[in-house]
Parts: C-alpha cells; sequence; structure tokens
C-alpha cells in the first residue's frame, strides 16, 4: 500500500480538498427532438452524434402520467403498485453506493435519507430534476445510474454469465481442441491449456496454447453503459462472454484465428486487429484461406487508419498511447442457453475472443487496464451532467496509488517493472522530464502521481462558468453532444 502522504497538496498544492462539488443548472435545458429521443430505446443521430435518454439533461416529461408511462414502457415497472416501488428504492440506494464509490463522491446527506413512498413521491423527484436549480442535477445524475443498474441486474444474460462462460468453453472451445489440463483459480477465472491440430498449406500443424477466461465486474458493466451510447442496452454488449487464448507467435496465432472462424463461427466472426498481427510476416509464414486472409487484410487497414487519427491526436494533445498497445480479437455469435438441461432454448450470444502473442503484455504502463478504468469515469460523469473538478482527478490519481498492490496482483505484474514501464510512457509523452528513480521509491511514486494526474488532467476538455474563477472539466468525446445548450453557458479555454 502506498504512503497516504500522496495527497491532493502533492500533487497541486492550490486545488486541495477545499474545492466543492458543483452541479450545472439544467433546468432550462430544452431538445426538440427530445419527444423523439425518449420514444427510441436506440439512439437517434442528433447534432452528429448518437443520442439516447442519457444524453438529456432532465426528465423532459410534463405530465405525471407521462412519466409511469416512460418507466412501465422502459423498465417493465408499473410504480402503482408497492412491490415495484420497494425495488425502484432499493435500485436508488444501489445507485447512491454505486456514484459515491465509483466516483469517490460524496452526495448530500438527504438523499441517503429518501425512500420513496408512492407513486407520486417518484413522480415529484423526477420531476426536480428539471424543475429544481438546485438539487436537479444530482437528481437526474442518481436517475440516470439507477436506470443503467436496473437494466444491467434484471438482464439474465447478465445474472448468468459464470454459467455462459463455462457453457462457451465447454460447448463450443473445447470440442475442436485436446485439452491437456483444466482448472479454475480463487477469482474464478477458468483455465485451459492444450493443443489443436490445424491445416497449414496442405501440412498438419499442431499448436500448443492456454486459454482463460475473464472474470467480469458489475461496476465495470454498468458504467459502459453509463460511457457510451451504443451500449443502451446490455443486450448491445458484445463481450459479455470472452476468453483469452495465448499463443507463440503471428503464425499460430493467424492460424488459430481461422480454424476458430470457421469451426465455431462458420467464418462469420469479426476480426479486429490493432498493431496485433504483422500481415507480411503471416503471409510469408503461413497458408491461410484466400478469403480469410482478405478479411484479415480488410480489418487490419481499418484498425490502422484509426490508429494512425490516433496518434494525430497524439501529436496535438501528447495523451496517447495507441501506438504501443496490441489487440487481436474475434467477435462473433453463437448459440447459447440461459438455462441448465436438454431441451434449454438457445439464443444467439455476442462473444469475444482475444489473442496474446508471445506473451506479449498489452496492460503495460498507461495501457493498464485500470488507468484505462479511471480515466473512462471522466467520460461517465461527462454524460452524466457532472463537472469534473481537478480534486476529482486527484483523487482518481492517489486512489489509482492507494490500491497499485491489490491492482498489480490481479494482473501477475512487478510493482518495480511497472513503475518503470509508466514513467517510460509518462516520459514518452512529454509529461516527466527527468527520471525519478534517482531518489527514494516514496518519492517516485509522488512524480508518478504528479505526472499521471497531468495526463488524466490533458485528456480532458478545461470549461470557465459565467460568474466564477474555477475551472472546471468534461470528457470531450461527451462534450460534443453538450453544444446546444453548454457553450451558450460556458468558456471553453
Amino acid at each position: 500500500m502506498v504512503n497516504k502522504t500522496i495527497t491532493a497538496q502533492d500533487v497541486c498544492e492550490k486545488c486541495a480538498c477545499k474545492e466543492q462539488e458543483h452541479f450545472i443548472d439544467m433546468s432550462d435545458f430544452y431538445v426538440d427532438d427530445y419527444r423523439k429521443i425518449i420514444s427510441h430505446l436506440k439512439p437517434l443521430n442528433i447534432w452528429g452524434v448518437d443520442v439516447t435518454v442519457m444524453d438529456l439533461f432532465n426528465i423532459p416529461l410534463a405530465t405525471d402520467a407521462g412519466i409511469k408511462d416512460f418507466i412501465l414502457k422502459r423498465l417493465k415497472i408499473d410504480i402503482d403498485t408497492p412491490q415495484w416501488i420497494e425495488k425502484i428504492n432499493s435500485i436508488f440506494g444501489e445507485a447512491i453506493d454505486f456514484y459515491q464509490t465509483r466516483y469517490l463522491k460524496k452526495i448530500p446527506v438527504r438523499f441517503s435519507k429518501i425512500k420513496f413512498q408512492n407513486a407520486q413521491s417518484l413522480i415529484n423527484f423526477l420531476h426536480e430534476t428539471k424543475t429544481n436549480k438546485v438539487s436537479g442535477a444530482i437528481n437526474c445524475a442518481l436517475a440516470k445510474v439507477s436506470y443503467a443498474i436496473d437494466d444491467v441486474l434484471s438482464n439474465e444474460k447478465v445474472r448468468r454469465e459464470r454459467f455462459l462462460d463455462q457453457q462457451f468453453i465447454r460447448e463450443h472451445l473445447e470440442r475442436p481442441f485436446q485439452i491437456d489440463d483444466s482448472f479454475e483459480d480463487e477469482n474464478g477465472n477458468i483455465y485451459r491449456i492444450g493443443k489443436v491440430v490445424v491445416n497449414d498449406g496442405g501440412t498438419t500443424k499442431i499448436i500448443n496454447f492456454k486459454l482463460i477466461s475473464r472474470q467480469k465486474w458489475m461496476e465495470s458493466i454498468i458504467g459502459k453503459q453509463l460511457a457510451e451510447a451504443k451500449y443502451y442496452s446490455v443486450d448491445q454488449f458484445r463481450d459479455l462472454v470472452w476468453v483469452t487464448i495465448y499463443l507463440k507467435d503471428d503464425a499460430e496465432a493467424a492460424l488459430m484465428m481461422q480454424f476458430i472462424d470457421q469451426m465455431i463461427y462458420k467464418w462469420t466472426a469479426e476480426i479486429k486487429n490493432k498493431n496485433g498481427l504483422d500481415l507480411q510476416k503471416v503471409k510469408k509464414e503461413t497458408y491461410l484461406n484466400e478469403e480469410f486472409y482478405l478479411k484479415l487484410e480488410e480489418e487490419t487497414k481499418k484498425s490502422q487508419k484509426q490508429t494512425s487519427e490516433e496518434e494525430k491526436e497524439h501529436n496535438e494533445r501528447k495523451s496517447s498511447t495507441s501506438g504501443k498497445y496490441k489487440e487481436i480479437k474475434l467477435i462473433g455469435e453463437v448459440d447459447l442457453s440461459l438455462e441448465e438441461g436438454k431441451e434449454a432454448s438457445k439464443y444467439g450470444i455476442g462473444t469475444e475472443i482475444k489473442f496474446v502473442i508471445g506473451g506479449h503484455d498489452n496492460e503495460s504502463g498507461l495501457a493498464l487496464q485500470s488507468v484505462y478504468d479511471y480515466a473512462k469515469r471522466f467520460r461517465e460523469l461527462t454524460r452524466l451532467g457532472i463537472p469534473i473538478r481537478k480534486f476529482d482527478i486527484i483523487n482518481y490519481v492517489n486512489d489509482f496509488f492507494e490500491n497499485i498492490d491489490e491492482i498489480l496482483k490481479k494482473k501477475n505484474k512487478d510493482k518495480n517493472t511497472y513503475f518503470d514501464e509508466l514513467q517510460k510512457d509518462l516520459e514518452s509523452l512529454w509529461f516527466i522530464k527527468e527520471a525519478p528513480w534517482t531518489w527514494n521509491n516514496q518519492i517516485s511514486e509522488k512524480v508518478l502521481a504528479m505526472w499521471l494526474f497531468h495526463y488524466f488532467e490533458s485528456k480532458l476538455v478545461k470549461v470557465k462558468f459565467p460568474h466564477s474563477k474555477k475551472i472546471y472539466y468534461f470528457d470531450e468525446h461527451i462534450l460534443k453532444i453538450r453544444d446546444a445548450w453548454l457553450y451558450k453557458k460556458i468558456e471553453t479555454i
């Protein structure tokens, strides 16, 4: 555990804990297309970006009947019944816990004491997202979080994700392979070690591999829905069921991908190749099916174009690590059942198979999944309509270093090695001018904390509200949908 002296003052002396939470007055916000938004579950393209009810600043429903009808259609909840009011109270309590735990924020005590007694008390609370200039914004944010939590927790795919993982491996991935060893670790991750015989241009080749399932976190699933309009429903998630396969080299990875695409996905899998496979090496060392190779080549070009755009952003903002990140995966549907038994109905479920080649560690330095997860919270907050304070960024940095031992333990990574990776990434982005390793370890962590703060800050847009000297931040990807209202109220710096 890192020494507690890595505090807000270490990162930014002037913006220590005195900074207060700020909510936007959104009571006068109005979108001409709001009726279309609330009547459609799927995203609508408005202002050039995808928009759902999560992007509305408040509940744009004028009548009690309209709110009741919306809740009934979207959540399948009849708020006139006592049992559903009880469930809403439970969901609302979880939303408060989620908001405070994930975003490291404290909400006013009065919210934790809210207990809806009937439909009208809930309706009044939702009306206040538009009418109450003091509490409307936090009402709105908690309503959105509650909406996401209900969608996630009530979805059978999420409730049965463990069963789906086991079923995917047992019924689809074990059959075409020879499994030599199988076990589960203390975290519930499923391991398989085995081999497969494939055809390589008329010759037989044996490929050894290790397979591991991913343990999922409910918090991450909820956060994903809050962050992106395309995940408007859990049913749109394509990676609720997924595994990682570890292989020796590019040639074996390409042959294994082709084999799985044919045997499991019937040639329908989508390929994602971001700096993962060297096509020249693959073409030289393997004999792939021509149609599969062309698909691999086309998807690789798409990823290269995207990487090029991200590198351009890197040059402009000094905040991208896309060039070092390697990812290769297959995405596709397979038939899985949500219940036990031979007679259980099967449904097409989205699955993802990720390939790690030659022991390459995708999660080094700034590419560590936990760093990405902290950064993603900025996007979630912006979509919830909550301005980000400097103190919020500081809190995330401090929380990261306070939990670094546990984070790295789950990744089987050495802390000194990881700190060296993080230092090199921050140096490459010009956030560190001198290596801190000439000092003692405690000071080194403080330096990394300071520059990780600047890295997070560089990924955000600074804004200034009228009649205030304080600077706040928004995630630039989500800020686009605020243009119709927000830029009239604030000054972008």
